[in-house]
């Protein structure tokens, strides 16, 4: 996550988890979800998910929905991103590509794992199933 993101945290010292849940050609999945300042509309959103150039290499599409607008005013709309890979910014960049700045980012899920009702700052520990889980998708 960058300085102004916030959300779901796995901390591990064991290196070959760490490098299987970030590199990107794991594909392993990491759900966000994004406050845009802006009423979207699903054809905006459908934009949202095409692939984007990031330091020569464009990455996977990614799947993403809107959940909801703020109010009936449409002052902000939360929006839904699944990535398959973890590029540097790159929700960031896809909505800044479509013309829309993001007020606040969370991820909410790596692979099935959820953040559930932790707030910023509070942790816990794995329980065995989320590490079994954790190392059967390492293989």
């Amino acid at each position: 996550l960058d300085m102004y993101s916030e959300g779901l945290l796995i901390m591990t010292n064991d290196g070959e988890l760490a490098n299987m849940l970030t590199h990107p050609s794991h594909c392993v999945s990491k759900t966000y979800i994004a406050e845009i300042p802006s009423s979207l509309t699903e054809k905006d959103v459908l934009k949202l998910s095409e692939p984007i150039e990031i330091n020569g290499y464009f990455t996977k599409p990614a799947a993403v929905r809107l959940i909801k607008t703020k109010d009936k005013t449409g002052n902000a709309s939360y929006v839904e991103f699944i990535l398959y890979e973890g590029r540097n910014r790159q929700i960031r960049r896809i909505c800044e590509r479509s013309g829309y700045k993001i007020t606040k980012l969370t991820r909410t899920k790596i692979g099935k794992l959820e953040i559930g009702n932790l707030t910023p700052g509070k942790w816990r520990y794995l329980s065995e199933d989320e590490i079994n889980y954790l190392k059967g998708i390492e293989k």
